[in-house]
Parts: C-alpha cells; sequence; structure tokens
C-alpha cells in the first residue's frame, strides 16, 4: 500500500533565516524519543537552495519511501550528520541531555558548521551556541527538518534492523524497539536485552522482575 502524503514540508523557514543574512541552515530532529530498546537518533541536514525534491515528516512515509528520499537527501545535501545516543547514556542522564549530548557530538564533526538552526519542537535542548528557531511540528512544515527526520528514522532503523539478527525472538525488525504487544510479551519472557533502556522498562517486568 503507498503512502499518499498530502502536505510537504516547504523552505520558508530557510528563506526567511536567509532574508537575515544566515547562509548554513540546517535543520535537527529526532527519532527513537519513546522507544524502550535502541537509541535515540538525531540528525542534522543542510539543505542547498536549489533543493526541489518533495520531503515531509519521516513518520508520513512508508520505510520504501523513506529509502528513497533518504538517497535523495544523500546525493544533494551540503551536510548530513546523525548520532545515536546509546541506551547506557539515557538511564543515566535522562533524555533531553542525551539530545544535547548528540547535537554536541554533531556540532564537533559536522562540516560546514552551520551558523543557523531550525529545530523540531517547542523546546530548545541544543546548547547550541549558533541561532536556534524552535518549531513545532517543524518535521511537516521544514523541509531542512523533513530531512533530518528521514535520515535520523532511517539510520535508526538500520540500525535496529541488525539488532533484530542478534535479538530474534523481540521482533527488533518490525517495531525497531518501541512498545508494541509483541515487545512488551518477548520482554517479560526473555528479559532486557542490553538494547533496553532499563528505566523505561521496569513497568513492563512482571511483578518482582530484576532490571539488571
Amino acid at each position: 500500500m503507498t503512502t499518499v502524503v498530502k502536505t510537504y514540508a516547504t523552505t520558508t523557514y530557510e528563506e526567511l533565516a536567509r532574508e537575515k543574512g544566515f547562509g548554513w541552515i540546517s535543520g535537527i530532529d529526532e527519532v527513537g524519543r519513546g522507544a524502550l530498546a535502541g537509541p535515540v537518533t538525531v540528525g542534522l541536514v543542510i539543505l542547498p537552495e536549489d533543493f526541489t525534491e518533495p520531503l515531509a515528516d519521516s513518520k508520513l512515509l512508508s520505510p520504501t519511501q523513506r529509502i528513497q528520499k533518504a538517497v535523495v537527501i544523500r546525493a544533494g545535501a551540503l551536510a548530513i550528520e546523525i548520532m545515536h545516543i546509546e541506551p547506557e547514556f539515557i538511564d543515566k542522564y535522562g533524555m533531553t541531555a542525551s539530545l544535547r549530548e548528540a547535537v554536541t557530538r554533531i556540532m564537533e564533526m559536522i562540516d560546514p558548521l552551520p551558523d543557523y538552526i531550525l529545530l523540531d519542537g517547542r523546546h530548545d535542548f541544543t546548547d547550541a551556541s549558533i541561532p536556534v528557531e524552535t518549531i513545532v511540528r517543524g518535521d511537516q512544515l521544514s523541509a531542512s527538518i523533513a530531512a533530518a527526520s528521514i535520515m535520523a528514522k532511517v539510520a535508526r532503523d538500520e540500525l535496529m534492523h541488525e539488532q533484530a539478527l542478534i535479538y530474534p525472538e523481540y521482533g527488533f525488525e518490525t517495531h525497531v524497539g518501541y512498545g508494541v504487544p509483541r515487545h512488551l510479551a518477548a520482554l517479560k519472557r526473555h528479559g532486557p536485552t542490553s538494547l533496553h533502556r532499563r528505566t523505561y522498562i521496569r513497568k513492563y517486568l512482571p511483578a518482582g522482575g530484576v532490571v539488571t
């Protein structure tokens, strides 16, 4: 079944930033925030002004469409960086600190360095030294954020599909770590893996279950 996207993201926010004098405008988005297993993944993408591929929030695209869009983004983007923050870091420091850490690591690697950030959501978690504009539903409104959403989603899905080969009983290839019934049943039956976020799964374990 083909997913039909009725409304694509636009470059309006990027154009407004350029009118203010900014040149290297990046979109940032995350995936995996609510998963019980696997990393939280943050993507950053800088698109050129002449990028014309229609983009949308990764959640509105089918897996095949995401992969197809990712190929086009890789070929046309000025810069792409993806950062996975491991479950152990999430458990120790929490989600907000994990997202901030991801952006910090990305900024140490990205070239060219952006001078303006379009960030999905209401709150700025980046601790960046450059201007940040938060956009509610930004992955549906900004092409740069949509691109980051797609790249982060594809990268995280690929990682979880690889982990499914190591832990076949959990079905990571279908739910990529989210708390669907099949995943919860496997968690109760087999216990947690090294991928599971201990602070997230306690309530899903049988009474008296031990999380180590």
